[in-house]
């Protein structure tokens, strides 16, 4: 008679029979049953560019889980995102993206053991970056500034979601561009010559 105490480190069922010091063993057995805990990962953050010209933005999940059924929920969000996941109970599901913005998901994997060994989660956060924009504004025409130039002229650029950079790509007659603050949207721009400069502005 007496407590049997067992170390189990594995995973699995095992039968236990009780044996005295002379040998002889018991007709009794017990079944010892050690469950496997669920697992969950919602796999690496992910990052994108907004699929122009608005959305929504489409991403493929790379989780991983074990020991259970799987399900994806949103939890959270910034900015105007929101998230639309394909199949919640697939760890390979597509999302779509509707908006600018984050949307946290998360992985939440249930035990489908008798008796539940509970759940796991893990989440994953999903970014839709802006797309940049840049437009140069309306040509312009000048009469040379007498007697012989420069003849200045500000431009009128508008942009966002980036840095700014004015070039000149290209020229015609005599005329050449210098562009006194290539970085900013309203930069002067002194012309000497006769002709028409192209600028070209790159968010």
């Amino acid at each position: 008679t007496g407590a049997v105490a067992c170390n189990i480190t594995a995973v699995g069922t095992y039968n236990v029979t009780v044996s005295n010091a002379t040998g002889c063993t018991t007709a009794c057995s017990r079944i010892l049953t050690v469950n496997a805990n669920p697992t969950a990962g919602a796999g690496p953050d992910q990052t994108l560019c907004q699929t122009p010209p608005s959305g929504p933005t489409a991403f493929t999940l790379a989780g991983t889980g074990s020991n259970g059924t799987f399900a994806w929920t949103q939890i959270g969000s910034t900015g105007t995102a929101s998230a639309s996941i394909t199949t919640p109970t697939s760890l390979t599901s597509g999302v779509s993206v509707s908006g600018i913005g984050t949307v946290t998901l998360r992985l939440t994997t249930t035990s489908d053991a008798s008796p539940s060994c509970g759940t796991a989660t893990d989440n994953v956060v999903l970014t839709v970056n802006a797309n940049p924009t840049a437009n140069a504004g309306p040509d312009e025409a000048k009469c040379q500034t007498a007697p012989s130039g420069p003849t200045a002229f500000t431009l009128a650029g508008t942009g966002a979601n980036g840095t700014f950079a004015w070039t000149q790509i290209g020229s015609t007659g005599t005329a050449s561009a210098s562009i006194t603050t290539p970085t900013s949207l309203t930069s002067g721009v002194s012309v000497s010559g006769i002709g028409t400069v192209t600028l070209r502005l790159t968010t």
